[in-house]
């Protein structure tokens, strides 16, 4: 590949990754003031790995947690790496009565 072709790749990137980041956080601040800091520990330094969807209902194992306003969180996840501890699914969380759907890893 020549630089100019790597540039544009990672330009494609850098314009994904700013799209999906606007997109989660207009989503989570629409939640209300404090609806980032719960958001963080309902993460529990994990990271978000695409768009923040809503849906209709959970899937996964209830986890009996909440996280302020993010509340009865079901976590649906399978291991990522060969050594076992690396893991990425989707946390469900209801939040003001409707159900977002979290795609993560860690």
């Amino acid at each position: 590949m020549t630089d100019e072709q790597i540039k544009k790749v990672y330009d494609e990137l850098v314009e994904q990754y700013k799209e999906i980041s606007d997109h989660n956080t207009t989503l989570i601040n629409s939640f209300g003031k404090t609806a980032s800091k719960h958001f963080k520990d309902l993460l529990d330094f994990c990271d978000v790995t695409d768009k923040i969807e809503l849906v209709d209902k959970p899937n996964g194992d209830k986890q009996n947690e909440s996280y302020g306003i993010f509340k009865n969180v079901h976590v649906d996840q399978w291991s990522t790496g060969t050594e076992g501890d690396s893991f990425g699914g989707f946390i469900y969380a209801n939040v003001k009565g409707q159900w977002i759907k979290v795609p993560y890893s860690c």
